[in-house]
């Protein structure tokens, strides 16, 4: 990324650092919004601005700029070495300061949050003694048992549900056992009564057989009695 301003002083350099500017037309532009253009150290300070709000990295050869702007803290800035090797700055003393005191700043809300917790500066909590924060922090809450590692209780029936139940059981197997013996004797009958009637159709036929038999010596006996 670069200003227009940059642009414009690229342009001024003349031929001989065309190359640099058709380099720097590869860049995304950003608007500064000068109406004439300033010089590029200016430019820059004017776009990053005392807080650097839009969290910019600084590439810049200008000692003097880069110096003027470690005041701004939280903006890395990046260089070519003698060696041109880039290199990134070390933080600097603004940059430190800063995040020294957003850390002091976090460890005193969390320490105003651990005292509300255990109630000690809330009306009518508890009236325990003052304790240090590695105290408060060292209290560690009993977890609940996993439930899925714990056998289910097994529901015990009333003593009436039992007894229904068994009561319904019985009904059911004597009405089975009913259901046998009625085949069953059913069976019987239907027997008892063929085989009686097997044993009257046979005592039938033999008294017709006898009666036949007897019809005939009769008959033979008259025949030879007419012949005499």
């Amino acid at each position: 990324m670069i200003t227009q301003c940059c642009v414009e002083a690229l342009y001024k350099l003349g031929p001989e650092y065309q190359k640099q500017v058709n380099t720097a037309k590869t860049f995304e532009r950003r608007r500064c919004n000068h109406r004439e253009a300033l010089d590029p150290d200016e430019c820059l300070k004017d776009v990053i601005g005392p807080t650097n709000k839009h969290n910019y990295v600084l590439a810049a050869q200008s000692a003097p700029l880069r110096i003027a702007l470690q005041k701004v803290p939280g903006l890395p800035i990046v260089h070519f070495n003698p060696r041109q090797v880039p290199v990134l700055s070390p933080p600097s003393i603004a940059t430190t300061r800063t995040k020294n005191e957003m850390e002091e700043k976090k460890r005193k809300e969390g320490e105003m949050g651990a005292e509300v917790v255990d109630g000690d500066n809330v009306i009518g909590g508890s009236t325990s003694t003052s304790r240090t924060p590695a105290e408060v922090r060292g209290k560690r809450k009993t977890k609940a048992p996993n439930p899925l590692s714990m056998r289910k209780k097994k529901v015990e029936q009333p003593k009436r549900a039992r007894e229904e139940v068994e009561e319904e059981d019985l009904g059911v197997e004597s009405m089975g056992e009913k259901e046998e013996g009625g085949t069953g004797d059913g069976e019987t009958e239907t027997g008892g009564k063929r085989r009686k009637k097997r044993k009257r159709g046979r005592g039938k036929g033999a008294v017709a057989e006898a009666r036949a038999e007897l019809a005939g010596m009769e008959s033979g006996s008259e025949g030879g009695s007419d012949s005499e």
